[in-house]
């Protein structure tokens, strides 16, 4: 007897599936736009939810490799130029906007509180608090 799991997800998740998990309120499932999600004090235009990216686990990697690579290359620069002043911080600049645009890329909208992001059962009970207001 061979039966397959109906409730078993797919092996390979679509890329318009991912996509739109990328682009969704964690709330309220509306699409959002990415480029709302620049400013960090962002809310869901449907349920008012504050919303920031946060990265996820590709982009976690990225961040290491994007260290490791940082960490040699300043050790390249310093032996070849010296600590020059305006190096430095032109360095530094160049790699924050490199990590940003990876938290640009592979970052998925998340639900912020207060003291950073919500957990998964403040994160519920906002879901909860949305179905009942939309009743």
């Amino acid at each position: 007897m061979d039966q397959t799991n109906p409730y078993q997800p797919p092996d390979e998740l679509s890329e318009a599936l991912t996509d739109d998990v990328k682009n969704q309120c964690p709330v309220c499932q509306h699409r959002i736009s990415r480029r709302r999600l620049l400013w960090p004090y962002a809310r869901c235009q449907h349920c008012r939810t504050r919303l920031r990216l946060r990265s996820t686990g590709p982009a976690d990697m990225l961040f290491i490799v994007l260290i490791i690579i940082s960490i040699v290359l300043m050790m390249m620069y310093d032996a070849a130029f010296g600590s020059q002043a305006w190096g430095v911080p032109l360095y530094v600049l160049i790699m924050f906007l490199v990590a940003c645009s990876i938290t640009y890329v592979f970052g998925r909208p998340a639900m912020v509180t207060w003291y950073g992001f919500a957990t998964a059962k403040r994160l519920e009970k906002a879901r909860l608090k949305h179905q009942e207001s939309q009743l």
